[in-house]
């Protein structure tokens, strides 16, 4: 395990000229306080340091809502919870390492720094909020488990009787990690199965378009009608999973990378492209694809229009 994000003495601290905000990698995200922290590579220089290693500096979280009562109001019983404080509000974990964030630095003091967002990488958010599937899936799978992914790949569709299944994102690595252009072609490159499906075929509802897959991802349209939350879920340590080395340059681990996916919390207003032909008191669930031409379609029952939450092991 890599070390906890350091804590500097107050001496040791950089007084800088701009507040900001910096665009910042995180290079650690353990934090000993347990409340969020980071620790981070600013982008750009500050001026004053004496090394490249002065460039790093830990970042409190920023958190959006939170509260506590007033410690000065409460007594000082042990065991009474109605005499100790009581906290509340929003909570997420912390971005894996490797992820923007931008930071700010009260008065430009970096001993009083926060993080206040995550900058999203180029065209990384088909996953979010909640891994939907895609007919641009991989034409082959690799075969995996719940102990190992495994030598062997197969097709997808002998796998799973169908290409619509849910995928991962895109690897960028496969086109070139620079590119950053708008491409329109974007969305229809192959994408690698995501394990969820293996998890809605098990259940049988892998070909159930309200049960199991679904479209709602912030790719879907622009502006997007999906809203909601995903987890990052547990980092996959399986055998064969993807290791990398990470941490700062001082203090590089090899560990493990990857993740299998978490839960889901998905509000979507539904996909207008695609009208719903009758009532569901009237007829099946057949739908009008504007796009292709077809007329007809009730303006107010677009497909997926739906709220969904769901686990990682469905």
């Amino acid at each position: 395990m890599a070390d906890s994000i350091r804590v500097r003495n107050d001496d040791k601290y950089l007084n800088i000229e701009s507040p900001g905000p910096y665009l910042a990698r995180v290079v650690n995200n353990i934090d000993p306080m347990r409340q969020g922290g980071l620790e981070v590579e600013l982008l750009q220089p500050v001026g004053g340091q004496e090394s490249a290693n002065r460039q790093l500096f830990v970042v409190k979280y920023l958190n959006p809502f939170y509260g506590v009562t007033d410690i000065n109001v409460n007594g000082s019983d042990p065991n009474d919870f109605n005499q100790t404080q009581k906290s509340y509000g929003f909570w997420f974990v912390p971005p894996d390492t490797g992820s923007l964030v931008m930071v700010i630095f009260v008065n430009g003091n970096t001993g009083q720094g926060y993080w206040m967002g995550c900058v999203q990488d180029i065209y990384m958010n088909y996953m979010i909020p909640g891994n939907a599937a895609s007919n641009s899936a991989s034409d082959q799978t690799r075969d995996q488990d719940e102990t190992q992914w495994k030598d062997s790949v197969k097709s997808t569709k002998e796998v799973f009787g169908t290409g619509f299944v849910p995928t991962g994102e895109l690897n960028r690595r496969s086109i070139g990690s620079g590119n950053t252009t708008v491409n329109p072609e974007i969305d229809a490159m192959r994408k690698p199965v995501h394990p969820m499906a293996k998890v809605l075929a098990d259940q049988g509802t892998i070909t159930d378009t309200v049960r199991g897959t679904h479209t709602s991802s912030s790719r879907r349209e622009a502006p997007s009608n999906v809203f909601g939350i995903s987890t990052p879920g547990p980092l996959d340590k399986r055998t064969n999973a993807q290791k990398g080395t990470i941490g700062r340059t001082d203090n590089k681990v090899n560990k493990f990378v990857s993740r299998l996916g978490g839960h889901t919390l998905i509000m979507d207003d539904g996909n207008d492209r695609f009208l719903r032909k009758y009532k569901p008191n009237e007829g099946p669930p057949e739908y009008a694809d504007l796009e292709a031409g077809e007329n007809g379609g009730l303006v107010d029952l677009p497909h997926d229009e739906s709220f969904r939450i769901r686990t990682r092991t469905g």
